[in-house]
């Protein structure tokens, strides 16, 4: 069962563990309301953030369902999640990367194109939370982790 904590709520409807705001800006001084310029907008750039982190753990098992499913309910891994949207929250707040990987590859003073892998290469994840990913072993893309289907309603997650 999902268990949320001070600074992370779990997001039902997106099935992802989902920093909270305030939590985050007194933790940090990082604050994404005044970045943002309101709360809504706060809060969406915090689930981006989660999207961000899950998409990126998600390309790396070949088994989205189950990986879904344990990022979920797996209370040993709550503390390496939240470290690590933690950290992408913070090169959000700093690097800004959305612009980077937005951008079209064009070189506009010679109309060259540049090859994209230059300019996003991974730059959308914080090297920081590559490493907490890495270390907690949720970039693993073998079997060890296959659990058995489950479903949102039956399972409550």
């Amino acid at each position: 069962m999902p268990t949320d904590t001070a600074s992370m709520k779990y997001n039902y409807d997106k099935h992802k563990y989902v920093l909270d705001v305030a939590a985050f800006a007194t933790l940090t001084g990082h604050d994404f309301v005044a970045l943002e310029g309101s709360l809504t907008k706060a809060t969406d750039k915090m689930y981006q953030i989660s999207r961000t982190i899950y998409n990126f753990i998600y390309k790396h098992t070949h088994y989205r369902d189950s990986m879904e499913y344990w990022l979920a309910t797996e209370s040993s891994l709550r503390p390496a999640i939240q470290e690590a949207l933690e950290e992408q929250a913070r090169y959000e707040a700093q690097m800004s990367p959305e612009y980077l990987k937005l951008q079209n590859g064009v070189n506009f003073l010679n109309g060259m194109q540049i090859p994209l892998e230059r300019i996003r290469g991974e730059i959308v994840i914080a090297p920081d939370a590559y490493q907490i990913l890495l270390s907690s072993k949720l970039l693993y893309a073998g079997q060890r982790y296959r659990i058995e289907m489950h479903d949102y309603t039956t399972d409550n997650y």
